[in-house]
């Protein structure tokens, strides 16, 4: 299993009519361009595990096992401007990242086998 997140519109339809991923709904809002306050968000892959990951590391490159794609947008370092915490989990089982807002999710993860990598940033709520 693997999730994948973006901010494009057609690499998320992309994703879901050509790669065959589900469409889970948006987790929330990221810049395009950086902002004050934001840091960029590097999208990575693991071609052995067959995961992407997402982080906000000043250097992506030294994460083992992943290559870098690149900046998929920025979010915020701290929980300003109504900005929520992005939490980070990983299944080493499975070889997967999710990434989610809710708090009841996370949880569900952590009792799934996922564990809890922390907080990758800030977000803005999509609702």
């Amino acid at each position: 299993t693997d999730h994948f997140y973006t901010a494009s519109a057609a690499e998320a339809d992309n994703a879901v009519n050509v790669l065959g991923f589900v469409r889970e709904g948006t987790t929330g809002l990221v810049f395009q361009n950086q902002v004050p306050g934001t840091v960029p968000v590097h999208r990575l892959y693991n071609s052995t595990t067959l995961d992407h990951a997402y982080t906000t590391a000043a250097n992506p490159s030294t994460i083992p096992g992943y290559d870098v794609y690149g900046i998929d947008g920025y979010i915020y370092a701290q929980g300003i401007c109504g900005a929520v915490p992005w939490f980070r989990l990983h299944n080493s089982v499975v070889g997967d990242h999710i990434y989610t807002t809710s708090v009841v999710e996370r949880d569900n993860a952590a009792q799934a086998g996922y564990v809890f990598e922390g907080i990758e940033g800030y977000i803005l709520p999509s609702d």
